[in-house]
Protein backbone atom coordinates (compact mmCIF):
# COMPACT_ATOMS: atom_id res chain seq x y z
CA UNK A 1 0.00 0.00 0.00
CA UNK A 2 1.22 3.42 -0.59
CA UNK A 3 2.06 5.44 2.03
CA UNK A 4 1.32 9.17 2.22
CA UNK A 5 3.92 11.96 1.87
CA UNK A 6 4.55 13.94 4.81
CA UNK A 7 4.81 17.19 5.32
CA UNK A 8 8.34 18.21 6.36
CA UNK A 9 8.14 19.72 9.88
CA UNK A 10 6.67 16.04 10.31
CA UNK A 11 8.89 13.82 8.41
CA UNK A 12 12.10 15.75 10.02
CA UNK A 13 10.53 15.34 14.06
CA UNK A 14 13.12 13.75 15.66
CA UNK A 15 12.81 11.01 17.97
CA UNK A 16 13.58 12.51 20.86
CA UNK A 17 10.37 14.56 20.98
CA UNK A 18 8.26 11.98 20.83
CA UNK A 19 6.23 10.64 23.60
CA UNK A 20 7.29 7.26 24.03
CA UNK A 21 8.88 4.81 26.63
CA UNK A 22 12.24 4.09 27.34
CA UNK A 23 12.02 0.47 25.52
CA UNK A 24 10.73 1.86 22.65
CA UNK A 25 13.31 4.60 22.33
CA UNK A 26 15.87 1.40 22.78
CA UNK A 27 14.70 -0.41 19.56
CA UNK A 28 14.44 3.01 17.54
CA UNK A 29 18.04 3.44 18.37
CA UNK A 30 18.61 -0.48 17.57
CA UNK A 31 17.12 0.23 14.23
CA UNK A 32 18.76 3.57 13.42
CA UNK A 33 15.87 5.30 13.38
CA UNK A 34 15.87 9.40 14.32
CA UNK A 35 12.98 10.58 12.79
CA UNK A 36 9.14 10.52 12.42
CA UNK A 37 9.92 10.29 8.54
CA UNK A 38 12.02 7.15 8.81
CA UNK A 39 9.89 5.54 11.38
CA UNK A 40 6.77 5.84 8.99
CA UNK A 41 9.08 4.04 5.93
CA UNK A 42 9.82 1.19 8.23
CA UNK A 43 7.79 -1.99 7.71
CA UNK A 44 6.26 -2.90 10.87
CA UNK A 45 7.62 -6.86 9.97
CA UNK A 46 11.27 -5.17 10.68
CA UNK A 47 10.23 -3.16 14.00
CA UNK A 48 8.83 -6.26 15.00
CA UNK A 49 12.24 -8.59 14.29
CA UNK A 50 14.09 -5.95 16.63
CA UNK A 51 15.45 -7.50 20.15
CA UNK A 52 12.98 -6.25 23.15
CA UNK A 53 10.47 -5.68 21.02
CA UNK A 54 7.23 -7.22 22.11
CA UNK A 55 3.72 -6.77 21.33
CA UNK A 56 2.81 -3.90 24.12
CA UNK A 57 6.13 -2.44 22.08
CA UNK A 58 5.20 -2.08 19.02
CA UNK A 59 1.48 -1.36 19.88
CA UNK A 60 2.50 1.42 21.71
CA UNK A 61 4.78 2.45 18.42
CA UNK A 62 1.93 2.11 16.03
CA UNK A 63 -0.39 4.13 17.92
CA UNK A 64 2.09 6.74 17.78
CA UNK A 65 2.09 6.70 14.04
CA UNK A 66 -1.46 6.85 14.07
CA UNK A 67 -1.67 9.57 16.47
CA UNK A 68 1.04 11.84 14.64
CA UNK A 69 -0.71 10.90 11.03
CA UNK A 70 -4.25 11.74 12.32
CA UNK A 71 -3.82 15.42 13.58
CA UNK A 72 -1.93 15.93 10.19
CA UNK A 73 -5.30 15.12 8.80
CA UNK A 74 -7.41 16.72 10.69
CA UNK A 75 -5.68 20.43 10.13
CA UNK A 76 -3.57 21.58 7.38
CA UNK A 77 -2.70 25.03 6.51
CA UNK A 78 -5.94 25.36 4.38
CA UNK A 79 -8.67 24.15 7.11
CA UNK A 80 -11.55 26.20 7.68
CA UNK A 81 -10.90 28.69 10.66
CA UNK A 82 -14.59 27.55 11.29
CA UNK A 83 -13.00 24.55 12.56
CA UNK A 84 -11.61 26.45 15.54
CA UNK A 85 -14.74 27.21 17.06
CA UNK A 86 -15.07 30.24 17.61
CA UNK A 87 -17.54 32.16 18.72
CA UNK A 88 -20.18 34.06 16.15
CA UNK A 89 -19.05 37.42 16.36
CA UNK A 90 -15.34 36.77 15.72
CA UNK A 91 -15.70 34.50 13.42
CA UNK A 92 -17.88 36.50 11.20
CA UNK A 93 -16.02 39.29 11.42
CA UNK A 94 -12.92 37.39 10.36
CA UNK A 95 -14.90 35.57 7.22
CA UNK A 96 -16.27 39.23 6.25
CA UNK A 97 -12.33 40.18 5.89
CA UNK A 98 -11.49 37.07 4.03
CA UNK A 99 -9.84 35.33 6.66
CA UNK A 100 -11.13 31.54 6.14
CA UNK A 101 -8.13 29.31 6.47
CA UNK A 102 -5.98 28.92 9.55
CA UNK A 103 -2.91 29.45 7.58
CA UNK A 104 -4.42 32.95 6.15
CA UNK A 105 -5.26 33.65 10.29
CA UNK A 106 -1.65 32.81 11.68
CA UNK A 107 -0.42 35.18 9.13
CA UNK A 108 -2.59 38.42 9.73
CA UNK A 109 -0.94 40.88 12.65
CA UNK A 110 -2.45 42.15 15.58
CA UNK A 111 -2.56 45.71 14.16
CA UNK A 112 -4.49 43.81 10.97
CA UNK A 113 -7.10 42.36 13.54
CA UNK A 114 -7.31 45.77 15.46
CA UNK A 115 -8.92 47.47 12.46
CA UNK A 116 -11.42 45.04 11.48
CA UNK A 117 -15.11 46.26 11.87
CA UNK A 118 -16.97 44.90 14.77
CA UNK A 119 -14.40 42.85 16.27
CA UNK A 120 -13.68 44.25 19.71
CA UNK A 121 -11.61 43.91 22.29
CA UNK A 122 -13.04 40.73 23.41
CA UNK A 123 -13.42 39.19 20.40
CA UNK A 124 -9.91 40.08 19.53
CA UNK A 125 -8.47 38.64 22.80
CA UNK A 126 -10.25 35.43 21.93
CA UNK A 127 -8.59 35.11 18.57
CA UNK A 128 -5.32 35.49 19.69
CA UNK A 129 -5.56 33.17 22.41
CA UNK A 130 -6.76 30.29 19.81
CA UNK A 131 -3.76 31.30 17.43
CA UNK A 132 -1.40 30.64 20.60
CA UNK A 133 -3.16 27.60 21.82
CA UNK A 134 -3.53 26.56 18.44
CA UNK A 135 0.21 26.61 17.53
CA UNK A 136 1.02 25.38 21.05
CA UNK A 137 -1.14 22.17 20.58
CA UNK A 138 0.39 21.78 17.12
CA UNK A 139 3.79 22.65 16.77
CA UNK A 140 4.16 22.28 12.86
CA UNK A 141 1.40 24.97 12.16
CA UNK A 142 4.19 27.40 12.81
CA UNK A 143 6.05 26.19 9.83
CA UNK A 144 2.97 27.76 8.01
CA UNK A 145 3.97 31.48 9.41
CA UNK A 146 5.55 33.78 6.52
CA UNK A 147 4.93 36.99 8.19
CA UNK A 148 6.13 37.98 11.69
CA UNK A 149 5.85 41.60 12.80
CA UNK A 150 3.61 42.70 9.88
CA UNK A 151 6.64 41.77 7.53
CA UNK A 152 6.25 39.31 5.00
CA UNK A 153 10.07 37.23 5.55
CA UNK A 154 11.49 35.81 2.33
CA UNK A 155 15.34 35.80 1.86
CA UNK A 156 16.62 38.79 0.53
CA UNK A 157 20.02 37.83 -0.28
CA UNK A 158 23.21 40.35 1.07
CA UNK A 159 20.66 42.41 2.82
CA UNK A 160 19.38 39.22 4.77
CA UNK A 161 23.11 38.09 5.20
CA UNK A 162 23.75 41.75 6.61
CA UNK A 163 20.60 41.48 8.72
CA UNK A 164 22.26 38.67 10.25
CA UNK A 165 24.97 40.77 12.28
CA UNK A 166 22.61 43.17 13.87
CA UNK A 167 20.40 40.52 15.26
CA UNK A 168 23.09 39.09 17.04
CA UNK A 169 23.78 42.83 19.05
CA UNK A 170 22.44 43.05 22.77
CA UNK A 171 19.48 45.10 23.10
CA UNK A 172 20.98 47.22 24.64
CA UNK A 173 22.40 49.06 21.45
CA UNK A 174 18.57 49.20 20.38
CA UNK A 175 17.50 53.16 21.77
CA UNK A 176 14.27 51.61 23.54
CA UNK A 177 16.19 52.36 27.34
CA UNK A 178 12.27 52.04 28.69
CA UNK A 179 11.68 48.72 27.06
CA UNK A 180 15.18 46.96 27.88
CA UNK A 181 14.52 46.14 31.38
CA UNK A 182 11.13 44.53 30.88
CA UNK A 183 12.50 42.51 27.71
CA UNK A 184 15.35 41.51 30.11
CA UNK A 185 12.97 40.10 32.60
CA UNK A 186 11.51 37.90 30.05
CA UNK A 187 14.90 36.75 29.41
CA UNK A 188 15.52 39.29 26.08
CA UNK A 189 18.94 39.29 25.14
CA UNK A 190 20.06 39.87 22.20
CA UNK A 191 17.72 41.75 18.95
CA UNK A 192 17.16 38.42 17.01
CA UNK A 193 15.61 36.80 20.56
CA UNK A 194 13.45 40.31 20.53
CA UNK A 195 12.38 39.72 16.81
CA UNK A 196 11.45 36.13 17.93
CA UNK A 197 8.66 36.91 20.42
CA UNK A 198 5.56 35.63 19.90
CA UNK A 199 2.84 38.61 18.61
CA UNK A 200 0.25 37.39 20.37
CA UNK A 201 1.86 36.35 23.86
CA UNK A 202 3.07 40.18 23.99
CA UNK A 203 -0.39 41.32 23.34
CA UNK A 204 -1.96 39.49 25.89
CA UNK A 205 0.67 40.45 28.47
CA UNK A 206 1.42 43.99 27.39
CA UNK A 207 -1.69 45.30 26.43
CA UNK A 208 -1.73 49.01 24.98
CA UNK A 209 0.97 51.35 25.28
CA UNK A 210 3.99 49.00 25.65
CA UNK A 211 2.80 46.65 23.62
CA UNK A 212 2.35 49.22 20.62
CA UNK A 213 6.25 50.71 21.09
CA UNK A 214 7.09 46.83 20.68
CA UNK A 215 5.42 46.44 17.73
CA UNK A 216 6.81 49.48 15.93
CA UNK A 217 9.96 48.92 16.88
CA UNK A 218 9.74 45.17 15.45
CA UNK A 219 8.23 45.96 12.44
CA UNK A 220 10.70 48.56 11.63
CA UNK A 221 13.85 46.23 13.07
CA UNK A 222 12.36 42.70 10.77
CA UNK A 223 12.66 45.04 7.38
CA UNK A 224 15.61 46.81 8.26
CA UNK A 225 17.37 43.47 8.95
CA UNK A 226 15.08 41.77 6.00
CA UNK A 227 14.03 39.08 7.90
CA UNK A 228 17.25 37.95 8.66
CA UNK A 229 16.17 36.92 12.19
CA UNK A 230 13.91 34.15 10.79
CA UNK A 231 16.48 33.48 7.40
CA UNK A 232 19.44 32.97 9.24
CA UNK A 233 22.47 33.01 6.95
CA UNK A 234 26.41 33.35 8.45
CA UNK A 235 28.59 35.41 7.24
CA UNK A 236 32.35 35.06 7.28
CA UNK A 237 35.35 37.14 7.28
CA UNK A 238 36.31 36.32 3.58
CA UNK A 239 32.74 38.13 2.35
CA UNK A 240 33.35 41.05 4.43
CA UNK A 241 34.57 42.49 0.91
CA UNK A 242 31.87 42.01 -1.19
CA UNK A 243 29.56 42.60 1.39
CA UNK A 244 30.84 46.33 2.03
CA UNK A 245 31.31 46.55 -1.49
CA UNK A 246 27.29 45.46 -1.86
CA UNK A 247 26.71 48.12 0.69
CA UNK A 248 29.11 50.96 -0.67
CA UNK A 249 26.78 50.53 -3.85
CA UNK A 250 23.04 51.21 -1.86
CA UNK A 251 25.07 54.55 -0.33
CA UNK A 252 25.70 55.94 -3.32
CA UNK A 253 22.80 55.48 -5.12
CA UNK A 254 20.80 57.82 -2.92
CA UNK A 255 21.71 61.55 -2.57
CA UNK A 256 24.21 62.17 0.85
CA UNK A 257 22.22 64.97 1.65
CA UNK A 258 18.92 63.10 1.55
CA UNK A 259 20.98 60.46 4.17
CA UNK A 260 21.83 63.74 5.94
CA UNK A 261 18.32 64.54 6.26
CA UNK A 262 17.06 61.33 7.54
CA UNK A 263 19.78 61.54 10.10
CA UNK A 264 18.40 64.37 11.49
CA UNK A 265 14.72 63.62 10.98
CA UNK A 266 12.31 64.65 13.67
CA UNK A 267 14.78 67.15 15.57
CA UNK A 268 13.78 70.76 15.96
CA UNK A 269 16.03 73.70 14.65
CA UNK A 270 17.18 74.23 18.10
CA UNK A 271 18.16 70.58 18.47
CA UNK A 272 20.15 70.56 14.84
CA UNK A 273 21.76 73.46 16.13
CA UNK A 274 22.87 72.26 19.86
CA UNK A 275 23.67 68.83 18.74
CA UNK A 276 25.94 70.61 15.37
CA UNK A 277 27.64 73.04 17.88
CA UNK A 278 28.48 70.18 20.33
CA UNK A 279 30.38 67.86 17.43
CA UNK A 280 31.80 70.96 15.87
CA UNK A 281 30.25 70.98 12.63
CA UNK A 282 30.32 74.74 12.84
CA UNK A 283 34.31 74.79 13.60
CA UNK A 284 35.92 74.01 16.68
CA UNK A 285 33.31 71.99 19.19
CA UNK A 286 32.09 74.29 22.21
CA UNK A 287 31.54 72.19 26.01
CA UNK A 288 28.36 71.55 27.32
CA UNK A 289 29.16 74.94 29.58
CA UNK A 290 29.97 76.95 26.21
CA UNK A 291 26.94 75.83 24.72
CA UNK A 292 24.50 76.46 28.13
CA UNK A 293 25.90 80.36 28.28
CA UNK A 294 24.84 80.89 24.64
CA UNK A 295 21.18 79.56 25.28
CA UNK A 296 20.83 80.51 28.69
CA UNK A 297 20.71 77.07 30.43
CA UNK A 298 22.61 75.29 32.86
CA UNK A 299 25.68 72.65 31.98
CA UNK A 300 23.35 70.17 33.22
CA UNK A 301 20.10 71.25 31.14
CA UNK A 302 22.55 70.92 27.90
CA UNK A 303 23.76 67.48 29.00
CA UNK A 304 20.21 66.53 29.20
CA UNK A 305 18.85 67.79 25.70
CA UNK A 306 22.30 66.73 23.80
CA UNK A 307 21.19 62.92 26.01
CA UNK A 308 18.20 63.38 24.16
CA UNK A 309 18.71 64.57 20.55
CA UNK A 310 21.74 61.48 20.64
CA UNK A 311 18.55 59.14 21.22
CA UNK A 312 16.39 60.71 18.33
CA UNK A 313 19.66 60.55 15.70
CA UNK A 314 20.22 56.56 16.83
CA UNK A 315 16.53 56.14 16.28
CA UNK A 316 16.87 57.04 12.72
CA UNK A 317 19.41 54.87 12.31
CA UNK A 318 18.51 51.87 13.72
CA UNK A 319 14.84 52.03 12.64
CA UNK A 320 14.69 53.43 9.44
CA UNK A 321 18.90 53.77 7.72
CA UNK A 322 20.23 50.61 9.02
CA UNK A 323 22.20 50.58 5.88
CA UNK A 324 24.63 52.97 7.24
CA UNK A 325 24.72 51.07 10.50
CA UNK A 326 25.80 47.97 8.37
CA UNK A 327 28.23 50.06 6.70
CA UNK A 328 29.99 51.59 9.50
CA UNK A 329 30.14 47.79 11.39
CA UNK A 330 31.39 45.94 8.15
CA UNK A 331 33.65 48.52 7.53
CA UNK A 332 35.17 48.06 11.34
CA UNK A 333 34.77 43.64 11.38
CA UNK A 334 36.69 44.30 7.94
CA UNK A 335 39.64 46.31 9.62
CA UNK A 336 39.53 43.66 12.36
CA UNK A 337 37.26 45.53 15.21
CA UNK A 338 40.21 48.25 15.63
CA UNK A 339 41.02 51.19 13.49
CA UNK A 340 42.23 54.66 13.16
CA UNK A 341 39.91 57.72 12.67
CA UNK A 342 41.45 59.17 10.06
CA UNK A 343 41.02 55.92 8.07
CA UNK A 344 37.57 55.75 8.58
CA UNK A 345 36.91 59.17 7.79
CA UNK A 346 38.49 58.49 4.46
CA UNK A 347 35.75 55.42 3.75
CA UNK A 348 33.18 57.84 4.92
CA UNK A 349 34.35 60.86 2.71
CA UNK A 350 35.07 59.04 -0.70
CA UNK A 351 31.39 57.60 -0.77
CA UNK A 352 29.38 59.92 1.14
CA UNK A 353 29.17 63.73 -0.10
CA UNK A 354 27.37 66.15 1.50
CA UNK A 355 28.82 69.69 0.64
CA UNK A 356 25.94 71.25 2.90
CA UNK A 357 27.62 69.92 6.21
CA UNK A 358 31.04 69.01 7.70
CA UNK A 359 31.37 65.15 6.70
CA UNK A 360 34.37 64.50 9.21
CA UNK A 361 31.83 66.23 11.65
CA UNK A 362 28.88 63.86 10.86
CA UNK A 363 31.22 60.65 10.71
CA UNK A 364 32.44 61.64 13.78
CA UNK A 365 29.09 62.29 15.58
CA UNK A 366 27.97 58.76 14.71
CA UNK A 367 31.12 56.92 15.28
CA UNK A 368 30.46 58.53 19.10
CA UNK A 369 26.42 58.12 19.58
CA UNK A 370 26.85 54.41 18.06
CA UNK A 371 26.92 51.78 21.13
CA UNK A 372 28.87 49.62 18.97
CA UNK A 373 31.68 51.84 19.21
CA UNK A 374 34.37 53.21 21.77
CA UNK A 375 37.11 55.51 21.64
CA UNK A 376 39.67 53.60 23.26
CA UNK A 377 42.61 56.06 22.53
CA UNK A 378 42.99 59.35 20.74
CA UNK A 379 42.07 58.93 17.08
CA UNK A 380 41.30 54.80 17.79
CA UNK A 381 37.96 53.16 17.93
CA UNK A 382 36.63 49.65 18.90
CA UNK A 383 34.17 47.32 18.72
CA UNK A 384 32.49 46.79 21.81
CA UNK A 385 31.16 43.36 20.35
CA UNK A 386 34.98 42.50 20.12
CA UNK A 387 37.32 41.60 23.33
CA UNK A 388 38.69 46.14 23.58
CA UNK A 389 39.42 45.68 26.69
CA UNK A 390 41.67 43.67 25.92
CA UNK A 391 43.25 46.17 23.56
CA UNK A 392 45.80 48.09 26.12
CA UNK A 393 47.27 44.72 27.01
CA UNK A 394 47.73 43.45 23.54
CA UNK A 395 49.89 46.57 22.86
CA UNK A 396 51.93 46.33 25.97
CA UNK A 397 52.67 42.65 25.52
CA UNK A 398 53.67 43.73 21.71
CA UNK A 399 56.03 46.18 23.25
CA UNK A 400 57.36 43.55 25.80
CA UNK A 401 58.11 41.40 23.06
CA UNK A 402 59.72 44.25 20.59
CA UNK A 403 62.08 45.54 23.10
CA UNK A 404 64.64 42.26 22.65
CA UNK A 405 64.46 43.43 18.74
CA UNK A 406 62.49 43.91 15.77
CA UNK A 407 60.33 41.47 14.25
CA UNK A 408 58.46 40.70 10.91
CA UNK A 409 54.57 40.73 11.68
CA UNK A 410 54.00 36.88 11.20
CA UNK A 411 57.02 36.39 13.90
CA UNK A 412 55.14 38.76 16.29
CA UNK A 413 51.81 37.60 15.91
CA UNK A 414 53.13 33.69 16.37
CA UNK A 415 55.03 34.85 20.20
CA UNK A 416 51.87 36.82 20.98
CA UNK A 417 49.70 33.39 20.52
CA UNK A 418 51.30 31.57 22.84
CA UNK A 419 50.49 34.01 25.43
CA UNK A 420 47.41 33.36 27.78
CA UNK A 421 46.06 36.99 26.54
CA UNK A 422 45.58 35.04 22.98
CA UNK A 423 43.16 32.46 24.78
CA UNK A 424 40.98 35.14 26.46
CA UNK A 425 40.60 36.91 23.15
CA UNK A 426 39.45 33.78 21.27
CA UNK A 427 36.95 32.48 23.96
CA UNK A 428 35.00 35.39 22.28
CA UNK A 429 31.64 35.08 20.68
CA UNK A 430 32.38 35.84 17.41
CA UNK A 431 29.72 37.72 15.63
CA UNK A 432 31.64 37.38 11.89
CA UNK A 433 33.34 33.75 11.47
CA UNK A 434 37.27 34.41 11.68
CA UNK A 435 37.12 38.38 12.46
CA UNK A 436 39.14 37.75 16.29
CA UNK A 437 41.98 36.56 13.99
CA UNK A 438 42.36 39.87 12.71
CA UNK A 439 41.71 41.28 16.42
CA UNK A 440 45.14 41.30 17.08
CA UNK A 441 46.98 42.51 14.33
CA UNK A 442 44.64 45.58 13.97
CA UNK A 443 45.34 46.68 18.01
CA UNK A 444 49.12 47.02 16.57
CA UNK A 445 48.73 48.76 13.59
CA UNK A 446 46.42 51.33 15.34
CA UNK A 447 49.61 51.55 18.40
CA UNK A 448 51.12 55.07 18.74
CA UNK A 449 54.44 53.29 20.24
CA UNK A 450 54.60 50.88 16.93
CA UNK A 451 55.54 51.20 13.27
CA UNK A 452 56.51 48.88 10.61
CA UNK A 453 60.28 49.90 9.04
CA UNK A 454 60.87 49.77 5.83
CA UNK A 455 61.61 45.80 5.95
CA UNK A 456 58.19 45.04 6.70
CA UNK A 457 59.65 44.65 10.51
CA UNK A 458 57.59 45.99 13.61
CA UNK A 459 59.94 47.92 15.95
CA UNK A 460 59.45 50.13 18.87
CA UNK A 461 58.81 54.01 17.72
CA UNK A 462 59.92 56.45 20.40
CA UNK A 463 58.27 59.73 19.92
CA UNK A 464 59.32 62.37 21.96
CA UNK A 465 57.92 65.30 19.73
CA UNK A 466 54.25 64.12 19.92
CA UNK A 467 51.48 66.56 21.22
CA UNK A 468 51.39 63.72 23.97
CA UNK A 469 54.37 64.07 25.28
CA UNK A 470 54.49 68.23 25.06
CA UNK A 471 51.47 68.05 27.55
CA UNK A 472 53.52 65.64 29.88
CA UNK A 473 56.19 67.92 29.60
CA UNK A 474 53.87 71.20 30.65
CA UNK A 475 52.87 69.22 33.61
CA UNK A 476 56.11 68.16 34.58
CA UNK A 477 57.76 71.35 34.42
CA UNK A 478 54.57 72.92 36.68
CA UNK A 479 54.59 70.08 39.16
CA UNK A 480 51.20 70.44 39.85
CA UNK A 481 47.64 69.85 38.02
CA UNK A 482 46.51 72.34 35.62
CA UNK A 483 43.43 73.49 33.02
CA UNK A 484 43.70 72.21 29.80
CA UNK A 485 43.47 75.91 28.85
CA UNK A 486 46.50 76.65 30.61
CA UNK A 487 48.45 73.78 29.38
CA UNK A 488 47.70 74.80 25.61
CA UNK A 489 48.69 78.28 26.47
CA UNK A 490 52.22 76.90 27.47
CA UNK A 491 52.93 74.69 24.75
CA UNK A 492 51.52 77.24 21.99
CA UNK A 493 54.01 79.76 23.95
CA UNK A 494 56.73 77.47 23.46
CA UNK A 495 56.19 77.00 19.65
CA UNK A 496 56.85 72.70 20.19
CA UNK A 497 53.18 72.06 18.56
CA UNK A 498 49.82 73.20 16.98
CA UNK A 499 47.24 71.70 19.71
CA UNK A 500 44.10 72.66 19.10
CA UNK A 501 41.68 72.63 22.36
CA UNK A 502 39.32 69.86 20.78
CA UNK A 503 42.66 67.75 20.25
CA UNK A 504 44.41 68.48 23.50
CA UNK A 505 40.98 67.10 25.41
CA UNK A 506 40.77 64.43 23.40
CA UNK A 507 44.26 63.61 24.66
CA UNK A 508 43.63 64.27 28.24
CA UNK A 509 40.58 62.35 28.53
CA UNK A 510 41.31 59.26 26.82
CA UNK A 511 45.00 58.42 27.87
CA UNK A 512 43.63 57.41 31.48
CA UNK A 513 46.90 55.44 31.70
CA UNK A 514 49.07 59.36 31.56
CA UNK A 515 46.58 61.96 32.98
CA UNK A 516 44.03 61.75 35.35
CA UNK A 517 40.95 64.26 35.56
CA UNK A 518 41.24 66.27 39.24
CA UNK A 519 38.72 68.67 38.97
CA UNK A 520 36.59 70.16 35.47
CA UNK A 521 39.00 70.75 32.90
CA UNK A 522 41.98 70.23 35.39
CA UNK A 523 43.97 67.32 34.78
CA UNK A 524 47.01 65.57 36.34
CA UNK A 525 49.81 62.97 35.65
CA UNK A 526 49.33 59.38 37.40
CA UNK A 527 53.09 59.35 37.63
CA UNK A 528 52.42 61.49 40.82
CA UNK A 529 49.97 58.94 42.35
CA UNK A 530 46.86 60.49 41.30
CA UNK A 531 44.20 58.48 40.94
CA UNK A 532 40.51 59.61 38.85
CA UNK A 533 37.46 59.30 40.63
CA UNK A 534 34.35 59.00 39.34
CA UNK A 535 32.20 60.98 41.88
CA UNK A 536 34.43 63.25 44.57
CA UNK A 537 32.58 61.12 47.20
CA UNK A 538 34.60 57.91 46.28
CA UNK A 539 37.83 59.99 46.71
CA UNK A 540 36.49 61.09 50.15
CA UNK A 541 35.43 57.58 51.44
CA UNK A 542 39.49 56.40 49.95
CA UNK A 543 40.78 59.46 52.28
CA UNK A 544 38.37 58.77 55.72
CA UNK A 545 39.36 54.27 54.98
CA UNK A 546 42.99 55.49 54.76
CA UNK A 547 43.38 57.68 58.08
CA UNK A 548 40.81 55.17 59.69
CA UNK A 549 39.45 57.91 62.34
CA UNK A 550 36.68 60.78 62.02
CA UNK A 551 37.65 64.04 60.14
CA UNK A 552 37.05 67.28 60.34
CA UNK A 553 34.67 69.09 57.22
CA UNK A 554 37.46 71.65 56.76
CA UNK A 555 40.66 68.96 57.38
CA UNK A 556 38.65 66.80 54.42
CA UNK A 557 38.16 69.88 51.95
CA UNK A 558 42.29 70.21 52.30
CA UNK A 559 43.43 66.85 51.56
CA UNK A 560 40.81 66.64 48.64
CA UNK A 561 42.24 69.97 47.37
CA UNK A 562 45.85 68.86 47.88
CA UNK A 563 45.13 66.92 44.32
CA UNK A 564 41.43 67.03 43.58
CA UNK A 565 40.02 71.20 42.69
CA UNK A 566 36.59 70.60 44.02
CA UNK A 567 34.35 73.56 45.74
CA UNK A 568 33.85 72.90 49.42
CA UNK A 569 30.21 73.38 48.93
CA UNK A 570 30.35 70.23 46.44
CA UNK A 571 32.44 68.39 49.65
CA UNK A 572 29.91 69.42 51.87
CA UNK A 573 26.87 67.77 49.87
CA UNK A 574 28.78 64.71 49.41
CA UNK A 575 29.63 64.05 53.17
CA UNK A 576 26.05 65.00 54.09
CA UNK A 577 24.10 62.85 51.26
CA UNK A 578 26.33 60.21 50.89
CA UNK A 579 24.82 57.38 52.68
CA UNK A 580 28.51 56.09 53.20
CA UNK A 581 29.09 58.90 55.79
CA UNK A 582 27.72 59.58 59.20
CA UNK A 583 28.45 62.77 61.09
CA UNK A 584 29.76 62.73 65.03
CA UNK A 585 28.10 65.01 67.67
CA UNK A 586 31.56 66.62 67.56
CA UNK A 587 30.62 67.82 64.02
CA UNK A 588 33.48 65.48 62.04
CA UNK A 589 33.12 63.02 59.68
CA UNK A 590 33.53 59.11 59.87
CA UNK A 591 32.49 56.15 57.63
CA UNK A 592 29.10 54.46 58.32
CA UNK A 593 30.15 50.84 59.17
CA UNK A 594 26.41 50.34 60.20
Amino acid sequence: MNKKQLPPHLANKRVEEMQLSARARKVLKELNITTFGQLYETDEEILAKASNCGKATLKEIKNLIFTEISVVEKYNKKTSITKLSFSSRAENCLLGEGISTVERLINTSIPKLLEIKNLGGKSLEEVVVKIKEFKEQYPYAKSWQNVYWGVEVSDQGMMTTLGNIIINYPIDFLPIEELVLILKKKGVNNIKELLRLDEGELFLNYKGRIFDRLYKYNNKLMEQTAGAAYCEKILTYNQLPVALDFIREKIVAKDSKTWTENIFKGLSSREKEIIQKYYGFMGDRLTLQEIGDQYGLTRARIQQIVKKIKGKILSNIYFENSIILMWFHTFGLLQGGVFLQEIFQKEFNTYYKDPSIDNNALSEMLLDIDPMFENLTYNVWGMTVLPIEHYQKVIEEGVQILQKGPLDEKDLLKELKQRPLYFSIKSRQEYVKGVLENFIPACLASAQNLALNPMGNYTLEVKEGTKVQSIINVLREEGKPLHYNVILERINKKGESNITVQYARAILANHKQIFARVGRGTYGLVEWGIKEYKHISDYIYDILTRYNKPLYYKEICKIVNSTHYTKHQTIYNALTQDERFKRTKTGYYTINKS
